[in-house]
């Protein structure tokens, strides 16, 4: 089974891309099944992923690169503490 990705409030037919947020242009979906969620700058492959509902995430995240620095959009962006 796939992950349901939350929708937008606006139009139900499109994914909301900030259900999932962790800094600075680190954004992306969420499921609504397991609570995964992930940043699609990082890992747009991860869309695709299988989902398991019985193991509902707490922070979904497996975004490593997020500690300190991360390249995102072309820019090299740091993370205040």
């Amino acid at each position: 089974m796939k992950h349901k990705w939350k929708k937008t409030d606006y139009d139900k037919r499109k994914i909301d891309d900030f259900a999932y947020e962790a800094g600075e242009y680190h954004n992306g979906p969420r499921c609504v099944r397991c609570g995964a969620g992930f940043c699609q700058h990082c890992h747009p492959e991860r869309y695709d992923e299988a989902c398991s509902p019985k193991a509902k995430h707490k922070e979904a995240s497996n975004d490593k690169n997020l500690n300190g620095a991360a390249i995102a959009l072309g820019k090299f962006v740091t993370r205040r503490k």
